[in-house]
């Protein structure tokens, strides 16, 4: 499930209408702190982006909005992971679509 809008509306003293958008995020993040920055970061396992990747290819946005994150994380996730061997990538046009390591 994406971000949530809720909007409110205001009437002010002049009659004109108002409207306020308030971002409310429906599921909590998950998150760790880097001990070099200090700065949290999200974190999604292995296994979550190779679950997602069983028998099928995706492109980074695919899987960005499945894992409800930002193209970036999504994108330097699949990176670590094609690095380790665990899975590969193929572009095709402007878009690079990943799928698990074949076993050979």
């Amino acid at each position: 499930m994406g971000t949530l809008y809720l909007l409110f509306e205001l009437f002010c003293r002049s009659r004109s209408r108002v409207i306020l958008c308030q971002r409310v995020n429906p599921k909590p993040v998950p998150r760790r702190r880097n001990d070099e920055s200090g700065r949290y970061q999200e974190v999604y396992s292995d296994e979550d982006i190779l679950s997602l990747l069983e028998g099928t290819r995706l492109s980074t946005s695919e899987v960005a909005d499945q894992l409800d994150c930002h193209r970036t994380t999504a994108h330097d996730r699949l990176t670590e992971l094609e690095d380790e061997g665990k899975i590969t990538s193929k572009q095709v046009g402007n878009t690079l679509l990943w799928e698990i390591q074949p076993q050979s």
